[in-house]
C-alpha cells in the first residue's frame, strides 16, 4: 500500500482545498487576518481522525485479514509446513555440526 504523503501547510490559506471548501463563503479580509498559528490550528482540527473511524477501520483490516487467512488457507498452511521442514532441516545441519565438531576435539585428546 502507497504511503500517503503528509499535507503540506498551503502558504496561503485560500489557495489551499481544504480551506477553499471551509472558507469560500467568508471573505479573503477575514481569512487572511488570521495568524499562521490559527491556521494551523485550524488544519489540525481538519485533519484529525474520530476515535470511532480508527476503531471502524481496523476492525475493518481485521475482517479483512481473517477473510484472506480464510481464502487462503491452503496456501498459508503449505508455507507453514515448508518453513516447519526449512527449520528443522537447520537444527539437523547444525546438530550434525556441533557433532564433527566435538568428535575433532575428542580425537585430539
Amino acid at each position: 500500500m502507497p504511503s500517503k504523503k503528509p499535507r503540506a501547510l498551503p502558504k496561503e490559506p485560500f489557495m489551499h482545498s481544504i480551506y477553499c471548501d471551509r472558507y469560500r463563503r467568508k471573505n479573503r479580509e477575514e481569512l487572511n487576518s488570521k495568524t499562521r498559528e490559527q491556521m494551523v490550528r485550524l488544519w489540525a482540527l481538519d485533519v484529525t481522525v474520530s476515535p470511532e473511524i480508527l476503531a471502524a477501520r481496523l476492525e475493518a483490516r481485521r475482517e479483512a485479514a481473517r477473510k484472506y487467512r480464510e481464502k487462503n488457507k491452503h496456501k498459508l498452511k503449505m508455507k507453514a509446513r515448508e518453513t516447519h521442514a526449512a527449520a528443522a532441516e537447520e537444527r539437523h545441519a547444525a546438530k550434525e555440526r556441533l557433532d564433527r565438531k566435538t568428535q575433532r576435539v575428542e580425537a585430539r585428546r
